[in-house]
């Protein structure tokens, strides 16, 4: 059974980016078929995966514009790839 994990971001100068990578880095102790979601909603500098240790497990979108569909939408894109990878449950981490 596959796992989706569903993380929505918002890198600025208030929200650093180190609370993010410890959150992926803890995820290499599931043992279940597991994803990763990234949506990164706006952020002013993109996050950057390819130092992380689980990187063939993530995918990563970017909205350019986090004004048009707000925090939901970016629920709903993660939400959606994780059901189209044919994930059965899936957690949300905001």
């Amino acid at each position: 059974m596959k796992v989706g994990f569903i993380v929505n971001i918002h890198i600025s100068e208030m929200r650093p980016a180190d609370y993010i990578t410890r959150y992926l880095e803890s995820l290499k102790y599931v043992t279940h078929d597991y994803h990763v979601y990234i949506i990164d909603n706006g952020s002013d500098k993109k996050y950057d995966i390819s130092e992380c240790n689980i990187k063939d497990k993530i995918t990563y979108e970017y909205i350019e514009d986090q004004w048009v569909n707000g925090i939901t939408g970016a629920w709903n894109i993660g939400t959606k790839l994780a059901i189209e990878d044919g994930c059965k449950i899936i957690i949300g981490f905001a």
